[in-house]
């Protein structure tokens, strides 16, 4: 690239150049106007992950360089706008070939050599080998499992072309962090990648013969090649090819067939539940649910002697096991045949509850051709799904019950039911007596003398002559309430009305003592 060619300087100045058009400007401008140029074509061309690369670098740079704050605030707003269309724009998938050319009749450039070629998006095998036999009309075409004899190779042109499923970095965090987005997952499942695979299919008769069926012999005589090719340079890329630098071989019995095919269903099953499980949970109009009712109806109502059952007869039978008692690790894949049958039949049942709540009427004809006298689909998938799995379904537990909106009750076989608290019973109140709270009189001070002729009676008497009120309260207080259910309140009245009483009698005494003596006047 160009713009690599220069730094981030802002006194050096360049001259006016023609191929491309640029003024003389500094050295900072003409690689930020590269850089713009750059990230228009990363839109166009839907690239939004390599433009936010370079907006990232041009933010730096305003920020911390020229502190440029416009500059910064469109860019980020730029920033912004490619991470909104990477969230929710669906990009098409490209497909990826394997080309050889054999024979001398090829040019030294091209003669026995294997590249990568990047097809259109969602261009099939049969369209790009009809583009290849237009370029190049006097080579032929063969089959992608032989290969030309040497004395054809002398002489001829052939052409060899094979489609290529793309291996991408499992150790990237895009694909180990929980929480990405299935876009973005599945987007780098197919970009930025540098390894290839495609697959060999040989037939071996394995001797072993089960005489019922020609389905179940052919099953267990398919031996499989992957074979991996390494590219020189990762995809996409500007040439749209790329040579291939290595080659590796992963040669699978017919049993790790089975269980790989088992498995990529189930991962193709569980990106349909993380792409519809959020809508089932939203109250938003109909949803196309055709990719989820496809893969549901491939693996619930595969036709006879297809699908999981032609492995369940041709590898979980007695009679295969008593072949291989001897063999330990073709019994641990029986066992992880059996583990993944059981994880495909736990993740089916979440989909087919999925599918229940975001199933429109519009789909109910397409259903109907599936399976006659059906109104509803999900009742006859569940019946299938019951009928062809009742010996996992036997293992398993039951589905925890999910509380997702739009679901209707009487269309679920299921009934999610909601268990009521137990009724909390109050204990009576436990009774608290009442406590006799006794308070002593005022203590009398010292320098007065305590009338040793008043008593009890007295003091009483004395209180009936000042205020008789207090004393027919009092009394009737006593004979309507016992000393020991008498309130605090009552008692603390009833106490300051006998001490006032006693202090107003003691008065008295003193008074009339002193008028006798002489003392008071």
């Amino acid at each position: 690239m160009d713009a690599d060619l220069y730094q981030w300087d802002v006194t050096k100045i360049l001259e006016e150049t023609t191929e491309p058009e640029y003024p003389a400007q500094t050295e900072f401008t003409r690689k930020e106007s590269l850089y713009m140029r750059i990230i228009d074509y990363f839109d166009k061309g839907k690239a939004w992950e390599k433009a936010t690369e370079l907006c990232k670098e041009l933010a730096e740079q305003y920020e911390t360089h020229t502190l440029d704050f416009l500059s910064l605030r469109n860019i980020l707003l730029k920033h912004a706008t490619f991470l909104d269309l990477i969230l929710t724009v669906d990009r098409p998938t490209p497909s990826y070939f394997r080309v050889h050319c054999w024979g001398q009749a090829w040019p030294l450039a091209q003669r026995n050599k294997d590249w990568i070629v990047q097809g259109a998006d969602w261009e099939q095998i049969s369209s790009f080998s009809e583009r290849m036999q237009l370029l190049y009309p006097s080579a032929q075409l063969v089959n992608s499992n032989t290969v030309p004899s040497f004395e054809a190779m002398d002489k001829g042109q052939y052409l060899q072309i094979s489609a290529l499923v793309p291996m991408p970095d499992l150790t990237n965090p895009i694909f180990s962090t929980v929480g990405v987005a299935p876009r973005i997952r599945q987007y780098h499942e197919h970009h930025f990648v540098k390894q290839f695979s495609y697959q060999i299919i040989n037939r071996k008769a394995s001797g072993n013969r089960q005489g019922n069926s020609d389905n179940l012999d052919e099953i267990s005589d398919i031996w499989t090649e992957r074979r991996i090719l390494f590219s020189e340079s990762p995809f996409p890329n500007i040439a749209r090819k790329a040579n291939i630098v290595n080659y590796a071989t992963i040669r699978s019995s017919p049993i790790e067939n089975a269980i790989q095919a088992i498995k990529s269903k189930n991962d193709e099953l569980l990106a349909l539940e993380r792409r519809f499980e959020p809508l089932s949970y939203e109250e938003k109009g109909e949803v196309n649910v055709n990719s989820l009712s496809l893969a549901l109806t491939s693996v619930i109502d595969s036709p006879l002697n297809g699908g999981i059952h032609k492995y369940k007869d041709a590898f979980l039978k007695e009679t295969y096991v008593a072949q291989h008692k001897s063999n330990k690790d073709e019994l641990e894949f029986v066992q992880r045949l059996k583990s993944a049958i059981e994880d495909q039949v736990t993740i089916v049942r979440r989909c087919l509850e999925i599918h229940e709540i975001l199933v429109s009427k519009e789909m109910k004809p397409f259903h109907k051709s599936l399976v006659e006298r059906t109104p509803v689909l999900d009742n006859r998938l569940i019946q299938v799904f019951k009928k062809n799995f009742a010996e996992e379904l036997a293992v398993l537990r039951p589905a925890t019950p999910r509380r997702r909106g739009n679901s209707t009750p009487a269309k679920r076989e299921t009934q999610v039911t909601i268990e009521k608290p137990p009724p909390v019973v109050k204990s009576p109140p436990t009774f608290i007596p009442p406590i006799k709270i006794e308070t002593a009189p005022a203590p009398i001070p010292a320098s007065v003398e305590h009338p040793g002729s008043m008593s009890r009676s007295s003091s009483t008497s004395q209180l009936a002559e000042d205020d008789p009120s207090r004393l027919s309260i009092d009394n009737a207080d006593k004979e309507s309430e016992s000393p020991v259910t008498i309130r605090s309140q009552d008692r603390r009245s009833f106490t300051s009305r006998i001490t006032g009483a006693s202090v107003k009698g003691i008065r008295k005494t003193l008074s009339f003592r002193g008028r006798k003596s002489g003392e008071i006047p």
